[in-house]
C-alpha cells in the first residue's frame, strides 16, 4: 500500500542520500572537481527536500520524489566527468594510475549500486500512483530468467573457449509467490 511505502521511503531515502553524500565528501581532492561538487550539491538539496517532506501527504511526497528523480537524471554523466577530472588531478599529484583507477572503481561500484537502489525505490513508489502494483511483476519467473541467462552464458563460453562445459542447474528456494522485477530489455 502506498501509505506504508511512503513511510518506508521517508526513512530509507535520506539514509541512502546521506551515504552517497558521505562517499563523495571523502574522495581525496573532490573539492577541486566542479562536476563532483555539483553532484554533491544536488544530493544535499534532495536530502533536505526529502527530510522536509516528512509530514506531507503521500501525493505531495510523490511530487518530491519526482523532483528528486528529475534532478538526478544526469547524475551519472556528472560523475563520469568528475571522476575523469579527479583521476587526472590525482595522477598529476603523484598517485599511481593503477591505484587511482582501483579507488575510483570501488567508489563507483558503491555509489552506482546505491543509486540503483534509490531509483528502484522511487520508481516503485511513483508507479503505485499509476498502476497500483508497482514495478514488480507478480508473474515474473526468476528461475526461467536465470536458466535463459545460463544458457546464453554457456553458449558464449562454448564459442569462446570450446570444449565441454558443465550444465547449470537452477533451483528456487524462496517463496513461490514472491514478487520480482521483470527482466529489462535492451
Amino acid at each position: 500500500d502506498s501509505q506504508a511505502t511512503a513511510k518506508m521511503l521517508r526513512q530509507e531515502i535520506p539514509v541512502r542520500l546521506a551515504n552517497r553524500i558521505a562517499h563523495l565528501t571523502h574522495l581525496d581532492m573532490m573539492e577541486n572537481c566542479p562536476a563532483l561538487l555539483c553532484a554533491r550539491a544536488r544530493l544535499v538539496r534532495s536530502f533536505k527536500e526529502v527530510l522536509g517532506a516528512a509530514e506531507m501527504s503521500i501525493e505531495d511526497f510523490a511530487d518530491v520524489v519526482r523532483s528528486v528523480k528529475e534532478r538526478h537524471k544526469h547524475q551519472v554523466k556528472r560523475l563520469t566527468v568528475g571522476m575523469k577530472d579527479l583521476k587526472s588531478l590525482r595522477i598529476q599529484a603523484g598517485a599511481s594510475e593503477a591505484e587511482v583507477i582501483e579507488e575510483i572503481d570501488k567508489f563507483l561500484d558503491r555509489f552506482v549500486l546505491s543509486r540503483i537502489g534509490i531509483e528502484m525505490l522511487n520508481s516503485q513508489y511513483l508507479s503505485m500512483f499509476s498502476q497500483n502494483s508497482g514495478i514488480a511483476d507478480p508473474h515474473c519467473d526468476p528461475c526461467a530468467i536465470a536458466r535463459k541467462a545460463a544458457r546464453f552464458a554457456r553458449k558464449i563460453a562454448s564459442a569462446e573457449f570450446g570444449g565441454s562445459l558443465p550444465e547449470v542447474d537452477v533451483t528456487f528456494h524462496g517463496k513461490a509467490d514472491a514478487r520480482t522485477l521483470p527482466r529489462q530489455s535492451g
